[in-house]
């Protein structure tokens, strides 16, 4: 089934497409429904995404995030790989693993995954500095949630 259809890239145009997401992020602990989430906010699915601050592709990362991404993979460090969705998917899944693991004990577990979201999009150290005010909730991390809700009820991804 046809999950998304998109400008550009179509996650579920067959099942091994879909699976390869939910497959790739779940080697990271990220469950599937929040993986389809961030990409349907970061990019609505279009891996020639290029947002007002730089980010690219189907989960808007910058390329300073892209180098160190590249750089942990193993991978020789190249900006046009943020565009390959394959890439992008797995440095965005390894970035948000990353992130909840650096939060892991310092934010309720609760919100845990409101945190890590809200430092994907914001930058950890945005969230550093806002941590003494209590554990940190953007709009954008309430967004991905509710996504990641319509796709746990409208299409089975848990």
């Amino acid at each position: 089934a046809v999950i998304f259809d998109r400008s550009g890239f179509t996650l579920a145009d067959s099942a091994s497409s879909a699976a390869s997401v939910v497959e790739v992020w779940g080697r990271y602990g990220i469950e599937p429904s929040i993986s389809v989430a961030m990409i349907d906010v970061e990019s609505n699915f279009n891996p020639k995404a290029v947002s007002v601050s730089g980010a690219l592709g189907l989960m808007q990362i910058i390329p300073s995030t892209g180098r160190f991404l590249s750089a942990a993979h193993g991978q020789e460090w190249c900006e046009s790989m943020l565009y390959v969705p394959e890439k992008s998917i797995m440095f965005g899944g390894y970035y948000l693993s990353c992130l909840k693991k650096d939060f892991e004990g310092k934010v309720s577990n609760a919100n845990l995954y409101n945190t890590a979201l809200t430092a994907y999009n914001y930058g950890p150290s945005y969230v550093y500095k806002n941590l003494k005010d209590g554990d940190v909730i953007s709009d954008y991390s309430a967004k991905v949630l509710k996504k990641a809700e319509y796709y746990i009820r409208e299409h089975g991804l848990l």
